[in-house]
């Protein structure tokens, strides 16, 4: 993985996945506005972006795991454990998100979309 060349390209790839999660998350407010007012029907959509948005997050968090361990001191084998727990976590949480996205798009191919947000 190839590491930035200095701190300001790591600072932008951050900057931009907050800006990311931000629009996300007011296009979704957006999206449940136009649901109260009548103007749409259904969640499906919404549990799309949602999903996605959690395969995002752990993919970034993922990247993050792999970052720490390549910086962990290799005599410490205490935060040796630590980053390979973090992985383990992150990694988890990923397959959830798998699984919750195959939930969505199966409820969508049987013409049962969602009805509710799923939570995770």
């Amino acid at each position: 993985m190839d590491q930035p060349d200095c701190p300001e390209q790591g600072m932008d790839f951050e900057f931009l996945f907050l800006v990311t999660v931000v629009v996300s998350a007011l296009l979704a407010l957006e999206y449940l506005r136009r649901i109260r007012s009548g103007q749409v029907h259904g969640l499906y959509p919404l549990a799309c972006v949602q999903t996605v948005l959690t395969l995002g997050n752990c993919g970034y968090f993922f990247t993050q795991a792999l970052q720490a361990l390549a910086e962990t001191d290799p005599n410490d084998p205490a935060a040796i454990r630590s980053a390979y727990a973090a992985m383990v976590s992150v990694g988890l949480d990923f397959i959830s998100a798998l699984i919750q996205w195959q939930l969505v798009q199966s409820q969508r191919d049987s013409g049962q979309p969602p009805q509710e947000p799923i939570t995770s």
